[in-house]
């Protein structure tokens, strides 16, 4: 069943690519759709399992029943995330349209928690739906195998578009699917998101180059397709290069074609934004109050307020002379300079955050004194 579904979904993508992008010839089309299997291939035509369903079995209560199962040890640690995130979210909204409803609410988490405006179960997909007529656990092989078809297929298309022959083009998808964000990450909403990449810069430079009703489209469709494959932090990314790549293409186009290009490519963000309003505006809605949304917003104060402080301890050092400087002083400025340029000290400043450690001191400058005088 997993075999005829990858089939099925990759035989009309090559057959909406060749009618409405790119022309596409009959060798490039089995290749896209074999290459994803070098990978995928045992778990797709065997109906097994493609994810570490064995790191289940690490903890109670099913640890007690790993030995009478023969479940075999965990293959990579790195992967605990689908197991005990991404594959639990699939069943939740597999068993929601199992019941006829729509996937709002995870009534498997505590006492319930949101699913789909939490957005990384990529509810709205119209991958996530075909993965779903499939039992969980087997789904996430047609998820890894239709993910690097379409970052494949993404890629070649791009390549056409950029005037590549149909062999370099076929190089050009088998380096972006199987490079390493895609092909460790294919399983996670940020691996799907990012196999759209290709496809974004394609519409980007179409809509550029020949704004039209098709064109238009094609770049509504691949923002559709970005906005709902569950990771808003790529969508951001994705959209920024997007938008910096088509500012470089209108470059390109000057007078009343480039004002035609900006004025689709406003109307196919509009049209996406409409069409994808019912995933958005809920994930709008419950971001800030989200624990990250509150960690990243307070880490991030304490930086800049840290930085200004800083910036402000270094400039009053630089005017004293260097022959009156104490030795402990010159230590702390470079120590203080080094450590304003360390990654590390996003991580001490976090340490310091009032609301979960009281009493502890937030000021850098004290705590650059205490190190200096180490």
């Amino acid at each position: 069943m997993t075999a005829v579904l990858y089939a099925a979904t990759a035989v009309v993508l090559l057959w909406l690519a060749d009618r409405y992008v790119v022309p596409i010839s009959r060798g490039a089309a089995i290749a896209l759709v074999l290459l994803p299997l070098l990978f995928t291939g045992r778990a797709v035509l065997t109906g097994r399992v493609y994810g570490p369903v064995e790191m289940a079995y690490m903890s109670k209560p099913l640890s007690d029943y790993r030995s009478a199962l023969h479940v075999p040890p965990t293959y990579n640690p790195m992967l605990a995330d689908i197991a005990l995130q991404m594959i639990p979210w699939r069943e939740a909204v597999r068993r929601s349209f199992a019941d006829g409803e729509w996937p709002l609410w995870n009534r498997f988490m505590f006492c319930g928690d949101v699913l789909a405006a939490s957005t990384q179960p990529a509810v709205y997909s119209p991958f996530t739906w075909i993965a779903c007529l499939l039992p969980t656990a087997l789904s996430f092989a047609y998820t890894g195998a239709i993910a690097l078809f379409v970052a494949g297929l993404g890629a070649f298309l791009f390549a056409r578009e950029l005037g590549a022959s149909t062999e370099a083009a076929i190089l050009a998808a088998i380096a972006w699917m199987f490079s390493g964000p895609i092909a460790l990450l294919v399983l996670w909403p940020i691996g799907f998101a990012w196999a759209l990449f290709p496809f974004i810069l394609l519409a980007t430079r179409r809509v550029a180059r020949d704004p039209s009703i098709r064109s238009t489209g094609v770049l509504a469709v691949a923002f559709v397709l970005e906005i709902v494959a569950g990771h808003p932090e790529t969508l951001l990314h994705v959209a920024a290069i997007a938008f910096a790549y088509g500012l470089f293409e209108l470059g390109v186009v000057a007078g009343a074609p480039a004002r035609r290009a900006v004025i689709a490519a406003i109307g196919a963000g509009a049209l996406a934004l409409m069409i994808t309003a019912v995933a958005l505006v809920p994930f709008l809605d419950v971001a800030p109050e989200s624990a990250d949304h509150v960690i990243r917003t307070r880490l991030c104060a304490i930086y800049f307020r840290s930085c200004a402080r800083h910036s402000k301890t270094l400039r009053s050092s630089a005017q004293t002379p260097e022959a009156s400087r104490s030795p402990s002083q010159s230590r702390r400025r470079s120590r203080c300079a080094v450590a304003n340029r360390n990654s590390s000290f996003l991580w001490r400043s976090w340490r310091s955050w009032p609301a979960s450690t009281p009493g502890r001191s937030h000021n850098y400058s004290t705590r650059c004194r205490s190190s200096s005088s180490r």
